[in-house]
């Protein structure tokens, strides 16, 4: 019996993770500087994550990401919940030793990591055949525990700005890659707002399209400006920067001297950046470490907003759902008055376009998702409409409902104010499963729609 009961210990041993609790790594001048500043910093960004511990998964080394607080300086895994604190230097090298005690999440990869009152969090990511919008703190018992929020939205490190000292980080929510391979950016990303204080999320806009050119074509970097409140993001591939202040909703464009001060070395490129009171610290791929300080009068306004405001999304959704229920109730009373006497609802017919037949925001933020994949010829599935709308952690039957309901108004009123007879947007049986639809928008009915409504 004893012999069975050691076996079973160690085939349980073999299949724990062997990794080491301590590494030592090169003491670069990033590091050092960063192991010895005394105050925390908002957050420090890569353009690629980096890999400054030796950890590997499948024979491949695990991106890395740095944060800065006032407890220390720590070394998040990308997409496992480790936790690394820098503890011991040498003349040369550094040590880190774990700190968490998780096995592996496999759900967070490419996760907005930063710190916030000194707690490490952790923010969305993908994982698992799933992309989530969960919050994550490392707290008690050395573990990771949810924040818990009023909503959950997808998201992924993109383009982000964390303001520590309001309690707020506005994120862009790039198309989410729940299929890595077949992933493309959206042309129409969403900005989050995220309430620290409150634990609210919630979707503002959507990117301005000035801007949704440059995120998509272009490599970049994000550092926070904590005194200007803006994120700016440097695009390499342009040699240009603009700071975006989320919370006024205004870009700013940075001048030709200070861009010429952060490309002014051809022979090696940036590696990562952070902000300490307006200063922006840079670390190139020889190690070596720069500065360049930023001043109100290095930034001019531009004539675009940073994001189109979606507004009363929620009291929209509100009056949908109970809008079936309210005709209900009346439809009962009448009848019960008029001794069930059949009652007879009139379609309303339009002559011209009137307020009862406008687009809203949110048909727009739809009808937009569907063309940016149409014109790519890619149909849109019925998971990406529920998120779009809001409803996909509801029952099935009333996720079906209201797309329905949604994409029924949306053609109609294409209809009534385009003066056309067929619908904007389009249903194509999946061949795989005849139970579920997938979306499309004709590119001659989206210029239509878009010469008819102005927005």
């Amino acid at each position: 019996m004893k012999k069975l009961a050691l076996i079973g210990v160690l085939i349980f041993m073999t299949r724990l993770p062997c990794q080491s609790q301590t590494y030592w790594t090169a003491k670069t001048p990033l590091l050092n500087y960063l192991y010895s500043l005394q105050k925390p910093i908002s957050s420090i960004n890569s353009i690629e994550q980096k890999e400054y511990l030796p950890i590997y998964q499948n024979k491949k080394n695990k991106n890395q990401h740095l944060i800065k607080n006032s407890k220390g300086l720590y070394i998040l895994v990308n997409g496992t919940g480790q936790v690394y604190k820098a503890l011991d230097t040498t003349s040369k090298q550094m040590a880190f030793i774990r700190i968490d005690s998780t096995i592996d999440f496999g759900a967070n990869y490419r996760a907005i990591d930063f710190s916030y009152n000194d707690t490490l969090f952790s923010y969305g990511g993908y994982g698992f055949w799933h992309t989530n919008g969960l919050l994550r703190y490392f707290g008690k018992e050395n573990e990771w525990h949810n924040y818990q929020l009023d909503k959950e939205y997808p998201i992924i490190n993109s383009i982000f700005s964390y303001i520590p000292n309001t309690s707020t980080l506005f994120a862009v929510q790039s198309e989410t890659p729940d299929l890595i391979k077949n992933y493309t950016p959206s042309s129409t990303p969403f900005i989050m707002k995220l309430d620290l204080l409150n634990k609210e999320d919630k979707i503002i806009g959507t990117l301005s399209s000035q801007l949704v050119n440059k995120h998509l074509n272009s490599n970049y970097l994000i550092a926070n400006l904590d005194f200007f409140k803006t994120a700016l993001i440097i695009y390499f591939r342009d040699e240009d920067a603009s700071a975006i202040n989320f919370s006024e909703n205004k870009v700013y464009r940075l001048n030709a001297k200070k861009l010429q001060e952060l490309f002014k070395y051809s022979n090696k490129y940036i590696e990562c950046f952070f902000t300490i009171n307006n200063t922006l610290y840079y670390s190139y791929s020889d190690n070596s470490i720069d500065s360049t300080k930023f001043l109100a009068t290095d930034f001019s306004l531009e004539s675009y907003p940073a994001y189109k405001r979606i507004n009363n999304v929620q009291y929209l959704w509100a009056s949908i759902l109970l809008f079936p229920l309210l005709i209900g109730s009346l439809f009962y009373g009448f009848k019960k008055v008029k001794n069930k006497e059949k009652i007879v609802t009139p379609k309303p017919k339009y002559s011209s376009v009137s307020e009862e037949i406008e687009f809203t925001d949110l048909d727009d933020l739809l009808i937009c998702l569907i063309f940016s994949k149409s014109e790519k010829n890619i149909f849109s599935s019925v998971e990406e409409v529920n998120r779009c709308l809001g409803i996909q952690k509801k029952a099935l039957e009333v996720q079906k409902r209201i797309r329905n309901e949604v994409v029924h108004k949306i053609n109609h009123k294409f209809r009534v104010i385009c003066k056309q007879e067929s619908d904007l947007i389009e249903r194509i049986r999946k061949s795989d499963d005849r139970r579920y639809f997938l979306y499309l928008i004709q590119e001659d009915n989206f210029r239509l729609y878009k010469k008819y409504v102005k927005r």
